[in-house]
């Protein structure tokens, strides 16, 4: 809807929160909601401080939360080892993702899910491009031994990864082709779509790309 969704894992260990907008059609955000106190916008491994107003599940989205009206605050950049601790815990060992094997599900089966977000620590990442109108960054990968074919939504990668993956053959790369070190551990949050009319089907999408280097 022209906005973004952002989220996160609350660092207590209690699991993941979505702030969505009082007053938008959809709760979705834009710059005036999520910029922090100091004036940039949320990175993955950030951890802010954000005022919470009230829970508000909907279908398929249980973590969904009313933000409040005080501004969003940045208490540090990146998270500290201290914090690892609160990733792994949350890693989603598979192979079952966001409660199926398949890359969608019906929005009837989603509404039902009991998560629309989760943290995955991938095996075999491959990346490629898909050429539709405009060219579509993916990544195949397993997870726990279940393949996987998801697009990319992290708005800090695809168009890094559109040029990157413009100037190299067709076919699958490595993580080393796009500028991940063979050394670094790579995260995936998945989110799962919100239901598209005209297949109404809901899609899982690799919202977030995380690289650990010291993981």
């Amino acid at each position: 809807m022209g906005g973004r969704c952002v989220a996160g894992l609350q660092v207590d260990g209690t699991g993941w929160v979505r702030p969505i907008a009082p007053k938008t059609d959809h709760g979705q955000l834009y710059a005036p909601h999520y910029k922090l106190n100091d004036g940039t916008a949320p990175e993955v491994l950030d951890v802010i401080s954000i005022d919470l107003a009230s829970h508000r599940p909907q279908p398929g989205q249980p973590e969904n939360w009313v933000m409040g009206e005080q501004k969003w605050v940045l208490v540090s950049r990146p998270a500290g080892p201290e914090l690892y601790g609160v990733l792994r815990s949350a890693l989603d060992a598979g192979p079952s993702l966001l409660g199926s094997l398949e890359a969608k599900m019906p929005a009837s089966v989603a509404a039902r899910a009991q998560a629309s977000l989760a943290l995955v620590a991938p095996l075999r990442t491959h990346w490629f491009l898909r050429r539709y109108a405009r060219p579509q960054p993916r990544v195949t990968f397993e997870l726990n031994g279940q393949p996987y074919n998801l697009p990319i939504t992290d708005p800090a990668w695809t168009s890094r990864l559109v040029r990157r993956l413009s100037g190299l053959e067709s076919g699958t790369h490595p993580k080393e082709a796009i500028g991940i070190s063979q050394a670094s551990n790579v995260l995936f949050t998945v989110s799962l779509s919100e239901e598209y009319p005209d297949t109404r089907s809901c899609y899982k999408l690799v919202a977030g790309i995380i690289v650990m280097p010291d993981f």
